[in-house]
């Protein structure tokens, strides 16, 4: 008997092919292998789908791919020149476009990193001569000083965003050549001959990347010569001397810009230098393609739409063919051939340990059962689904009685004239303008197909009814039950009964006679959610791989982290190179109906026990759940190692708030800000679902994160994707129990899941793991060969590890401390990660090697590997060569000794400095501190260099202490600590140029007399300079203690004790100080320097003195400087700032000719243009004032900003007494909410005589919620304090706001100054008047500043205020306020103040 053509098929293939087993790692050579580089033929070792990343050119999908043709670059084109598939059948096979796979992901990273070197050579030869007569020296001095600076900063951003995928609905079936060759000469030749993967789909979407990096260097190069000559001798003396200097100094800035965007093929690289004309052009191009790729996402929904692919439809060829030539085609799917059911007969089935889909199929609905019914009702599953799915927008009263809806009867058609080109202009457009009317029936609604199927099967059912009873009568009444029409209609009534019973557990409950009002009931039973939020910092990256639920044996042997849509999440370098690791993941699940069909099993039976799992695996896909998930890692490195445990606790305390919490406490935005700016960020963001998360132009942020991650669910709800496949096993279904093949055992990979994520930990450990391992292996060989680092010996050991020892597992044997051996430890390191891989198909193949206690480790642990690595160190920096002595090490900053009260952080301290610059202690000494440790720990060292020289030392007494410490150098950069601000100040001007220095320094300490637990800190700070002036820092009733006690400023201080300082060098000087002192806006108990010494230095000042140094004897009040003002535009000096949220301006003004002091800026707001959405969120501040200029930030803060505008008056010195502040919200006494007002009483520093003339201004506002209706204003003004008021009203809200103030004497009021405040409606016209109190005697200087603002609320226009004065006269001011274009406003107000 012949056989069927399927049992021969089957037959043949088994006779002829080898045995289909997957591709192991036995494959893997341990000396090729490289696990830092990703390979297509590694990957396809786990016979998974690969996704290729792919450009602009056409390959139809049907094409076959040869992974080992990417094994060496030598194999050729991977792409089989034919495809396996039937050319007819792949022609018929439809391809439809599915959005189920869409994801988008987003990454941003900055890199900041500066060193600088100072080398110096000094070198001095003398000659003398001494006789009875005749005294000579003759003596050469060289000195040569070497600075170098170079800072770095590399700012990147990668967009990815995937449609979704145009794939085969179905796999065409293969040519009957192909099939010829599966048949006849196996799985092996046709994978030879073909390739063993195809592709199946095209992965739609577009990449962008922006990477800005700028390199800065500079050279400075002095070279001293002199030679000095004396003779002394009985006709007299003789001196003469002869110096020759040379500079040169060398600048360079470099800025590379790279940046690609898929969709428009666009790829950029390109160096300039600074200030080149091709330096915008670059950076303008760069951050076009930057501003591009944030609306990508619409870039490619704009194509798809052009093209004409929708989700869902069908696309032709010709439309794939678009796609790919029009840049869509990101990626790739390839589908290993293994997954045709032709080559191996393979249905859906997954193994739930290596996540990989086995096949299609495996199980199926059985044709001979009804769907089971859910409800009492008998809904089933099916019907609910429908249902829920027809919800409709339709009114609440629609479905009391609707009817269904009827077609419409065609409506008459009107002629309309049309008119000719003589009268086209003119005639009338009534006929033409009105829309053509609506011919057919209505397209009905989701809802109104439910019902009518619904109502269909109603009179379905009533009709198998009537048929059923009339042939039951007609069987009861048959003369004879066995003739052939009895039997005949016997059977027709049980096929009928079948239907009905079908029938009636599906539609059952809807007998309605409103079926349209039934299903509109039954659709009210709307989806819920699960949703499962997690913010936490991590440790492990299997931490991260269990909570993505991805499977650690895929991550192994893909070599990189992530399964389906995950798999460029995790950068697992940057994991592991970061301090910080903190992971926000959110999980949402929507109720989703699945259709619980009754499932069949269907096997093969060229299957068997030996080859189950390989085929069929141990589970299959039931299911899917809909929803979303959203993962963000946030790595965080620590630039200064030194506060690494500092900014650990900083950032768990700033980040470990709930997405709920995100506006609770503005103390934890500060933190960010504060550990953020000392930490090297990244930001990895990936979700899928929920559609457009976040504004396109809004940078990811900490904050940003956390807030999306809260409002993800409700996202999801209106844009859910499939999330997780549902897997049940095989051991569930009856029909699997009865056809298994007899010998097959259940296998469970729980145990093994377990072990599997260990594994993966060593592997990433072996990978990238910080000390010595692979990666770092490689650096430390270059590192040696390059002469930066050394080994070092080990010690007593003579035997050391060879290659004869790399596959033995309890190899405890060291590396030796040779380039040799870090090789071979290298190769080793290759070894254990091969070892794990294989590791994994063994676990695969027999998952009870998880749990047997007994088996041996099949690795060596990454811990005991690293101890077996020599360790390597940096090389030490030697001085140089001695005229007359031998290399000796640098001396130590400072040496604690006994009893100096030198504690460890102080230490650490100081050896910080000594691991950048190891020659830091050659010319500079740090003395002990006396005091106690309260505070922050400051150093003048983090920026003072060995040649900087001291100009000012200013002290400011509160209460008998030293409340506030400021240092001036010669180059104008100023470094101050502690309160300063205060009635006593003490000031010590030095001459650097003319050699004038500090030798010598006391410091006395003490604490409040009668408090028991009152820190001791300072309260005298006395500096002596070698030219005679000194300051004594102290307070003006200051006497010496007796017997430790004593009264300082009227407060009676005990435990007083004065520490003299000496030079700790010779020759030395103070270069600064280091200490303790706590800051704060305003004098409190705790402000104040607690703990402090001097720092010493003995090389000569060598920096350019910048301004005109005051001489220490004039009282600074009597020195007269000038008024000035202007206003400074962010529009005029950067253009719109709209690009992007959270844009800033920094103006760098310098002054037209050097001050001789430090002045007092005023700075407000004159013009806001800012748009509606979270505004306004803006600021000014004035970073850094010194005599020569000065540098001023203009900020907005979560939304896009146009302009800033600033108005700014340099105060004159000398003429009129100021008293200048601020005020911010946030200092408003017991806190404040958002609705709260603020208020706050000031103190002035000097009173006045009587209550003086106060005005006040915003600098800084924050209302982005409600009406922004906010004012300031001041009350309560007396001559020693007043109030100072931030106010909104009618229930409205503010973040916060800081304002200034300006304080003078009444007496100057109308003579040298004049001031007002004022408020203007919209479209009120300027004011002008003359000058109260008469004219000024010049034309004056006027500074205007936003003081009060009320503007309605708008979500389209933006948000645009403007103060100004046209002009100013000594006679007359013109000046006013408003806004323009489409902005509503109610009242701004302003104050101008005028200076002559």
């Amino acid at each position: 008997m012949a056989a069927t053509p399927a049992t021969m098929a089957v037959a043949g293939i088994a006779r002829t092919s080898k045995q289909l087993v997957p591709r192991t790692a036995d494959s893997l050579d341990a000396d090729a292998f490289d696990p830092l580089i990703p390979r297509i033929a590694q990957q396809a070792i786990t016979r998974s789908p690969i996704r290729l990343p792919w450009q602009a050119r056409v390959l139809p999908l049907g094409m076959f791919f040869r992974s080992e043709a990417t094994a060496t670059a030598n194999n050729g084109n991977p792409f089989a020149p034919q495809s396996a598939f039937d050319p007819n059948s792949l022609a018929a096979t439809p391809i439809v476009f599915t959005v189920h796979d869409g994801c988008s992901s987003f990454r941003s990273s900055e890199v900041l990193s500066s060193s600088a070197s100072a080398d110096h050579l000094s070198v001095g030869v003398g000659v003398g001569v001494d006789l009875v007569f005749l005294q000579g020296s003759v003596s050469v001095h060289y000195d040569k000083d070497v600075l170098e600076n170079r800072d770095t900063n590399k700012a990147s951003v990668t967009t990815s965003y995937r449609a979704g995928t145009v794939a085969f609905v179905r796999a065409p079936e293969l040519s009957a050549d192909a099939f010829q060759v599966l048949h006849g000469r196996g799985i092996d030749e046709f994978k030879a001959q073909f390739g063993d993967y195809y592709v199946d789909g095209y992965r739609i979407g577009g990449d962008a990347s922006v990477l800005f990096s700028t390199d800065a260097s500079a050279r400075s190069e002095t070279e001293t010569k002199r030679v000095d000559i004396s003779v002394e001798s009985c006709f007299g003396d003789q001196h003469e001397q002869w110096a020759t200097g040379s500079t040169n100094t060398e600048q360079n800035t470099e800025v590379h810009v790279s940046a690609y965007l898929t969709t428009e093929q666009v790829l950029m690289a390109e160096t300039v230098r600074m200030g080149t004309p091709s330096f915008q052009a670059a950076i303008q191009k760069g951050r076009s393609i930057h501003k591009r790729a944030q609306e990508l996402d619409d870039s490619v929904a704009k194509v798809l739409k052009e093209i004409g692919v929708r989700q869902g439809k069908l696309v032709t060829r010709q439309q794939c063919a678009q796609l790919c030539e029009r840049a869509m085609v990101v990626e790739l799917l390839l589908v290993p051939v293994e997954c045709l059911r032709q080559v191996r007969y393979w249905t859906i089935a997954f193994n739930s340990y290596t996540q990989q889909i086995c096949i299609d199929d495996a199980v199926v609905i059985d044709p001979d059962r009804v769907d089971n019914a859910v409800t009492n009702d008998g809904f089933t599953m099916r019907e609910l689904r429908y249902a829920i799915s027809a919800r409709a927008d339709e009114d609440e009263d629609d479905y009391e009685e609707d009817p269904l809806p009827q077609p419409k009867p065609l409506p008459p058609v009107a002629t309309t004239a049309v008119a000719t080109s003589d009268d086209s202009t003119t005639g009338s457009t009534a006929a033409t303008s009105a829309p053509a009317p609506f011919i057919g029936p209505a397209a009905p609604t989701a809802l109104d197909s439910m019902a009518i199927q619904l109502s269909q099967d109603v009179k379905t059912v009533q009709k198998l009814v009537q048929e059923i009873a009339q042939l039951e009568a007609a069987i009861e009444d048959a003369a004879g039950p066995e003739n052939d029409e009895t039997k005949r209609n016997a059977l027709l009534l049980e096929k009928k009964r079948m239907r009905l019973a079908r029938l009636k557990t599906s539609a059952n409950g809807l007998k309605s006679a409103n079926p349209r009002g039934a299903v509109r009931e039954l659709s009210q039973r709307g989806p819920s959610q699960v949703v499962s939020y997690s913010s936490r910092f991590v440790n492990k990256l299997s931490e991260i791989t269990d909570d993505m639920n991805i499977s650690g044996s895929l991550s192994i042997k893909y070599g990189a982290i992530g399964g389906s849509g995950k798999g460029s999440f995790v950068d697992s370098d940057k994991f592991k190179e970061s301090d910080l690791n903190f992971f926000i993941s959110v999980k949402v699940i929507n109720q989703s109906i699945n259709i619980k069909d009754a499932l069949v099993f269907q096997g093969l039976p060229s299957v068997n026990e030996t080859n189950f799992r390989s085929v069929f695996g141990d589970c299959f896909i039931s299911g899917f759940l809909e929803g979303g998930e959203f993962n963000a890692l946030v790595n965080m490195k620590v630039v200064n190692k030194d506060k690494r445990m500092v900014v650990k606790a900083e950032a768990e305390i700033a980040l470990t708030v709930g997405g709920a919490a995100i506006n609770a406490n503005a103390d934890v935005s500060i933190n960010k800000a504060d550990f953020s700016s000392q930490t090297e960020t990244t930001i990895q963001v990936g979700w899928s679902g929920g559609g457009h998360i976040k504004p396109m132009d809004q940078p990811w942020t900490i904050k940003t994160l956390m807030e999306t991650a809260a409002k993800f669910p409700d996202l999801v709800a209106n844009s859910p994707q499939r999330t997780y496949a549902i897997l049940n096993k095989y051991e569930s279904l009856r029909s699997f129990m009865a056809l298994k093949p007899p010998a097959l055992s259940p296998m469970y990979y729980e145990n093994a899941a377990i072990y599997t994520n260990s594994l993966l930990d060593a592997y990433m450990d072996y990978k990238n793991a910080g000390y010595l391992i692979y990666r770092n292996l490689g650096t430390s060989i270059f590192d040696i060969q390059a002469g930066t680092k050394k080994l070092v010996e080990w010690e007593g050991l003579t035997v050391f590890a060879d290659v004869t020892t790399l596959s033995r597992i309890d190899d405890d044997s060291r590396f030796a401390a040779s380039i040799k051996g870090l090789d071979l430890a290298r190769r080793a390191c290759r070894f254990q990660m091969v070892k794990i891989v294989k590791e994994v198909d063994e676990v695969e193949k027999h998952p009870e090697y998880a749990a047997n206690e007994t088996r041996p480790e099949p690795v060596q642990s990454p811990t005991a590997f690293r101890e077996r690595l020599p360790a390597v160190k940096d090389k030490e920096k030697m001085p140089h060569l001695k005229i007359f002595g031998t290399d000796v090490p640098y001396p130590a900053l400072i040496v604690p000794t006994a009893g100096d009260g030198v504690s460890e952080a102080e230490a650490a301290k100081a050896a910080s400095y000594v691991a950048d610059q190891p020659d830091v202690g050659e010319f500079q000494r740090l003395a002990p501190m006396v005091g106690s440790a309260q505070g922050t720990l400051f150093c003048n060292l983090d920026f003072v260099k060995p040649g900087f020289g001291l100009r000012t030392v200013t002290v400011d007494m509160n209460g008998g202490v030293v409340a506030g410490l400021s240092v001036r150098y010669a180059n104008g950069l100023l470094a101050a600590v502690g309160t300063a601000g205060f009635r006593r100040k003490i000031s010590l001007t030095l001459h650097p140029e003319d050699g004038e220095k500090i030798v010598a320094c006391s410091i006395e300490t003490g604490r409040l007399k009668g408090e028991a637990n009152a820190p001791v800190r300072v309260t005298s700070v006395r500096l002596y300079s070698n030219r005679g002036p000194d300051l004594l820092g102290n307070a003006e009733d200051w006497k010496p203690a007796v017997n430790g006690e004593g009264v300082r400023d009227g407060v009676a201080y005990q435990d007083l004790a004065i520490k003299h300082f000496d030079p700790l060098l010779v020759n030395a000087h103070v270069k600064g100080f280091w200490g303790y002192a706590v800051t704060t806006s305003r004098m409190t108990a705790q402000s104040g320097i607690f703990r402090l010494a001097p720092i010493w230095g003995n090389k000569e000042d060598d920096t350019p003195t910048v301004g005109e140094p005051v001489d220490d004897t004039v009282d600074p009040s009597t020195i007269v400087t000038n008024v000035d003002a202007f206003y400074l535009s962010s529009y005029e000096r950067y253009g719109a700032l709209d690009s992007a949220p959270g844009r800033s301006a920094v103006f760098e003004h310098t002054f037209a000719k050097p001050l001789p002091i430090v002045p007092t800026v005023l700075y407000g707001f004159r013009k806001i243009d800012v748009y509606p959405t979270n505004s306004p969120r803006v600021a000014l501040s004035l970073p850094s004032v010194t005599e020569t200029g000065f540098t001023l930030l203009a900020k907005s803060y979560l939304h896009k900003m146009y302009s800033l505008e600033a108005n700014i008056m340099v105060l004159p010195n000398g003429k009129i007494p100021f008293q200048h502040g601020f005020f911010d919200a946030s200092d408003n006494p017991g806190g404040r909410a958002p609705t709260q007002n603020a208020s706050c009483t000031v103190t002035f520093a000097t009173p006045f005589k009587a209550p003086p003339k106060v005005f006040v201004w915003f600098t800084e506002i924050s209302q982005p919620r409600t009406q922004r209706s906010l004012k300031t204003y001041i009350s309560n003004v007396t001559d020693r304090s007043m109030t100072v008021n931030i106010d909104t009203w009618d229930g409205r809200e503010f973040e916060g706001a800081r304002v200034a103030w300006l304080a003078w004497p009444a007496e100057f009021d109308g003579k040298t100054i004049r001031a007002a405040n004022d408020i203007f409606s919209k479209d009120q016209q300027m004011s002008e008047a003359p000058w109260y109190g008469g004219s000024f005697s010049k034309e004056p200087k006027v500074f205007i500043a936003i003081n009060h603002i009320d503007f309605p609320e708008s979500a389209s226009a933006n948000l645009r205020m403007q103060a100004w004065h046209d002009w100013a006269t000594k006679d007359k001011l013109r000046w006013g306020a408003g806004t323009w274009s489409d902005t509503s406003m109610s009242k701004l107000g302003f104050c101008w103040i005028a200076v002559e």
